[in-house]
């Protein structure tokens, strides 16, 4: 019995890190869409967030702005009074993400304390 629910729970926890990883993926994803809209200036020659990455293009951002970038959770830099309209429906999606991501990460965390407690119990 022992066997098959820490089973149970590795499956569990298993498919929670790729879902975390595909809202991690999104959040990403949207985040480069948002800051192509509020700094176009700055990456303007970058199509995708993976040549985003790339250190040639990365570097070309300043501090500030790549830490606000590589956070795992987003946070609203700018005063939605001041964002440009096009760049609204990112900010609202990327606060849904952050949401998202949370509710995924605790549930996460909880599974393995359970898959830890369960197999130290029997």
């Amino acid at each position: 019995m022992e066997k098959i629910i820490s089973v149970i729970f590795l499956i569990i926890i298993v498919a929670l890190l790729i879902i975390i990883l595909k809202q991690l993926f999104l959040k990403t994803n949207n985040h480069f869409k948002l800051l192509k809209k509020l700094y176009p200036k700055e990456i303007n020659n970058v199509n995708s967030f993976w040549k985003l990455m790339l250190p040639h293009n990365y570097l070309l951002l300043d501090i500030e702005i790549m830490f606000w970038y590589s956070l795992p959770f987003y946070y609203s830099k700018i005063d939605v009074k001041n964002m440009p309209k096009s760049a609204l429906p990112y900010h609202y999606l990327l606060k849904k993400l952050n949401v998202r991501i949370l509710i995924y990460v605790v549930v996460f965390v909880v599974s393995i304390f359970l898959l830890f407690v369960v197999t130290t119990m029997f």
